[in-house]
């Protein structure tokens, strides 16, 4: 598996710029379009690491819009938090050099957030996501792995089409996707 992860993040890096900054525009624009983004009030995201989809743009258009922007915070047992992120938050590097909301911060549950945009390194049809290997998205959302699915929140992973892959290898305690959405198309599961 980190064969596959370090393949895919060099095909991402190496995405030109004109064409990544196109694509993350697609994203967005189809994102914004999407009944569970827009009927969504308590939104998480993500600040972009290592050539994942830029979330800039998505972030301004979520606090433009009066929704309330959640940003994860990686905490020592490797589950994630999420901190409100507004026009006069600070960013600083965590400890595994990403972007998160500097303290004092408003705390949000993770099931309270109605939807949360995941960044990955490779996913497959079935919105099965390959991440960085730590776990964190898949021990903090572990109560959607129950038989009938809560609602919320709905999860939309934010790639790239060439991080596409066949079929992933998962485990019983990994959380599939609800959706993921690339520049050219969106994969949903039911």
């Amino acid at each position: 598996m980190s064969d596959l992860r370090e393949h895919l993040l060099d095909l991402r890096k190496a995405i030109p710029e004109k064409q990544r900054t196109a694509a993350n525009t697609a994203i967005a624009e189809r994102l914004y379009q999407l009944p569970e983004f827009k009927h969504s009030q308590n939104i998480g995201c993500y600040q972009a690491y290592a050539g994942e989809v830029g979330t800039d743009a998505i972030i301004k258009t979520i606090l433009a819009a009066k929704k309330t922007c959640f940003l994860p915070l990686v905490e020592r047992d490797l589950h994630l938090t999420f901190a409100e992120f507004n026009n006069t938050s600070q960013l600083e590097k965590n400890d595994h050099g990403i972007l998160e909301p500097k303290a004092p911060h408003t705390i949000c549950a993770p099931e309270t957030l109605d939807c949360v945009l995941v960044p990955l390194i490779a996913f497959d049809r079935h919105c099965h996501r390959l991440g960085w290997g730590k776990g964190c998205y898949d021990r903090t959302f572990e109560f959607l792995n129950v038989k009938i699915r809560p609602q919320q929140p709905y999860l939309i992973g934010l790639a790239y089409e060439l991080q596409s892959v066949l079929e992933l290898t998962t485990n019983l305690h990994d959380v599939r996707l609800n959706a993921v959405l690339t520049e050219k198309k969106l994969y949903t599961y039911k």
